[in-house]
C-alpha cells in the first residue's frame, strides 16, 4: 500500500532537509520502504529514484540500559577521581538521539544533553567538572550538572522525554564482592547485558587495571545463567478493592490480561505492572474483599522474568483485610525466661484468639 505524507516542510533555510508529516502514526516495529524520486534542484536537475527502508521504532523499556556505575571514584585508581554512569546500546539498530531524556538519581533528577548512541555502543555520562579529563581519555563522554551517587547505593533510573522508565537500577555497595573493592576507587559493571533485569548476581567490581571502563566493553564481560523462577514474597491489602503482590524479582510480562484468579468469586477488574521496580503488581478488584475471611490469590497464567523464568503455576498466597485488635484479641501465651546452659534462648509466644 502507498502512503504519501499529509505535509511536508523545510527542516532547514537551505531547503536541503525536508520533514514528512503523517496524520496517523505507524504501528511500532514497522519498516516502511520509502521512495523519493521527480525532486530538482534550482539548475533544474533531477534526483535519481531513491529509496531506502525506514523503521517505525519507540524506545523500550531495556532497549537503552545502564551498565556501569562509578559510586565512588576515590582512593583513585587510574581513572579522574569522578563518578560516572556508563549507558549501552541494547536492542536498537542504529544511532539513535536521545532528546529531553533524564536520568533519575535518588530523589534528584537530571536533565542529560542530546546523547547519540550507536547500536552496541557506550555512552558515558560525568559531570562537567569532569568533562574535559574524561573526553582526553575516552570517546562519546557527554557532561550533566553533577550526579552525586551515594556510595552505599541506590535508585538509578534513566527517563525518556515522556518520562517513561527505559532503565532501572537499585544497587547497592554490597554488589562489590571484593570488600576492598567497597572502599572506592573502582566502578561497578553488568557482566551480561542481555539480562539487565538481573541485580546483584549481574553485577560486580571492575577488574580492570584503570579501576574501570567508561565507554568500553566491561572487563568482566561474560554471561550470566539465571533459571530461578520469580516468586511471589507477599500480598498487602491497601483498600477493599485494592491488592499488591510483591516479587522476589522485576517481571517482565504477562501472556494475559489477568494472569491471576481470587476464590470467594471475587472478580479482578485490572492487573499492572508498577513501575519502577517492576517487582510489585497492582490489582484492582470489581468485588470488594470482605473481613474474616482468608482468600486464596493464585497465577493461572503466564508471569516471567526478563530471563523468560515463569513463576509456576498455580502458586498462591493467602490474602486477608486485617483489622485493629481489641483488648484479649491477642494474649501472651507461653513464656521460657531461663533457658537451657544460658544459650540466651528466651522467648515470649503469644497468641491470636480472636476470630480476625
Amino acid at each position: 500500500n502507498q502512503i504519501y505524507p499529509d505535509s511536508v516542510s523545510f527542516q532547514t533555510d537551505d531547503n536541503q532537509t525536508y520533514i514528512l508529516s503523517f496524520n496517523n502514526p505507524f504501528p511500532n516495529h514497522y519498516t516502511a520502504l520509502v521512495t523519493i524520486e521527480n525532486i530538482q534542484d534550482y539548475a533544474g536537475n533531477i534526483l535519481t529514484p531513491f529509496q531506502t527502508p525506514v523503521l517505525f521504532r519507540s524506545i523500550e523499556r531495556n532497549d537503552i540500559i545502564i551498565s556501569e556505575i562509578m559510586a565512588d571514584p576515590t582512593p583513585q585508581i587510574l581513572l579522574p577521581p569522578c563518578e560516572f554512569i556508563e549507558l549501552y546500546n541494547r536492542n536498537i539498530t542504529d544511532s539513535v538521539i536521545l532528546k529531553g531524556w533524564k536520568l533519575k538519581i535518588g530523589s534528584t533528577t537530571k536533565n542529560l544533553p542530546d546523547i547519540i548512541i550507536p547500536f552496541h555502543q557506550y555512552v558515558t555520562l560525568v559531570p562537567s567538572s569532569c568533562y574535559e579529563e574524561y573526553v582526553n581519555l575516552c570517546n562519546h563522554v557527554f557532561p550533566v550538572s553533577s550526579l552525586s551517587i551515594t556510595n552505599d547505593g541506590q535508585e538509578i533510573i534513566l527517563l525518556n522525554d515522556k518520562d517513561e522508565v527505559i532503565s532501572y537500577l537499585h544497587f547497592s555497595v554490597h554488589w562489590h564482592s571484593n570488600i576492598l573493592k567497597r572502599e572506592g576507587g573502582w566502578s561497578l559493571e553488568i557482566k551480561d547485558l542481555e539480562k539487565p533485569c538481573l541485580g546483584s548476581e549481574n553485577w560486580n567490581s571492575s577488574v580492570s587495571n584503570l579501576g574501570g571502563t567508561p565507554s568500553t566493553q566491561n572487563s568482566i564481560n561474560e554471561e550470566v545463567v539465571d533459571y530461578k523462577p520469580p516468586i511471589i514474597e507477599k500480598a498487602i491489602v491497601t483498600d477493599f478493592i485494592t491488592i499488591l503482590i510483591y516479587f522476589s524479582e522485576p517481571i517482565l510480562s504477562f501472556n494475559t490480561q489477568i494472569p491471576f484468579r481470587l476464590d470467594h468469586n471475587i472478580r479482578i477488574f485490572k492487573a499492572e505492572i508498577v513501575s519502577p521496580s517492576n517487582q510489585i503488581v497492582k490489582l484492582e478488584l470489581f468485588d470488594p474483599l470482605q473481613t474474616k475471611t482468608i482468600y486464596t490469590l493464585s497465577v493461572v497464567d503466564t508471569i516471567e522474568d526478563c530471563c523468560q523464568n515463569m513463576i509456576p503455576l498455580w502458586s498462591s498466597i493467602p490474602v486477608a483485610i486485617p483489622e485493629d485488635p481489641l483488648v484479649g484479641d491477642i494474649v501472651l501465651n507461653e513464656i521460657l525466661t531461663d533457658s537451657y546452659q544460658d544459650s540466651d534462648a528466651d522467648f515470649i509466644e503469644i497468641f491470636n484468639c480472636s476470630s480476625k
